[in-house]
């Protein structure tokens, strides 16, 4: 049965067995596919109802999926910001988290560009670890797990703050810049948290620092390189490099550097022009 044949023959079967079968163009397929960490998927057009009574029905601006035609220019992004739609962090493809206006619901309709609209689900806010409700063991102690909770651009520190509140979280750190708090939370409050509207990422926090990685070297296979029957040496290599600092004396430099003027005092303040 040639290729053709046996795609329509699937679709007879699915069809009779209660399946709806959308054959979308490859290159719909490959334009338009949002990679979120949590799912991939290729939207329909059109605004999900859940999102538009969301909407509708919410006091102020929520954040939601939101996915354009073409990718806009600045014109094009200030035009929608007067509309009540802010596009805030890209997702590919051709698709953002966006702070959409309440007051916008009624006008979603009307923006040509607008190919889809979804509500941001809680485990597309959530580490595999913590989905699965599995956080990893380190960031668990007492009942608690340790969290970094990443809050939408566009929400201010108190409302971050009182959205961790609300689900007993005590913040342990605040890092403005990033949009970010470290936070201990109890375990069944976790996807809870990430139902939040504020909140657009939580995931453990990283491990504790090591003063030193004593595993580098055999992890990078250095010894395997220095070794027979790979000869690899640097011999009639010459690299040139510029450095604004003292180098220091090491054993891998050995009969090997050749220093050529120049000092410390010499250099370009960084904040030079």
């Amino acid at each position: 049965m040639s290729r053709p044949a046996l795609f329509l023959f699937a679709c007879i079967v699915l069809c009779a067995l209660g399946y709806t079968v959308e054959a979308a163009p490859a290159s719909q397929a490959t334009a338009y596919r949002i990679l979120l960490r949590s799912r991939q998927f290729v939207p329909k057009r059109g605004i999900e109802s859940n999102a538009r009574s969301r909407l509708q029905t919410a006091s102020g601006a929520q954040h939601v999926l939101l996915q354009l035609d073409t990718i806009p220019s600045d014109a094009d992004k200030q035009a929608l910001a007067a509309s009540g739609v802010r596009l805030l962090r890209y997702l590919p493809d051709h698709a953002w988290f966006a702070s959409v206006d309440s007051a916008a619901a009624a006008r979603l309709s009307g923006i040509t560009t607008l190919r889809w609209l979804g509500e941001i689900q809680p485990a597309d806010k959530l580490a595999a670890t913590l989905a699965n409700n599995q956080p990893l063991a380190y960031a668990v102690n007492g009942g608690f797990v340790a969290l970094r909770i990443v809050y939408f651009e566009d929400v201010a520190e108190a409302g971050a703050r009182e959205a961790i509140a609300r689900h007993d979280g005590i913040v342990t750190q605040h890092q403005p810049a990033l949009h970010s708090m470290t936070a201990r939370l109890p375990l069944e409050q976790v996807r809870r948290l990430a139902d939040e509207d504020a909140i657009s990422w939580v995931a453990e926090t990283p491990p504790t620092p090591t003063p030193a990685n004593d595993s580098i070297r055999s992890r990078m296979k250095v010894d395997q390189v220095q070794a027979a029957p790979y000869n690899l040496n640097g011999s009639g290599v010459k690299v040139g490099i510029w450095d604004c600092t003292l180098v220091w004396a090491h054993a891998d430099l050995s009969g090997r550097l050749i220093a050529i003027g120049g000092e410390a005092t010499a250099c370009i303040s960084p904040d030079s022009t």
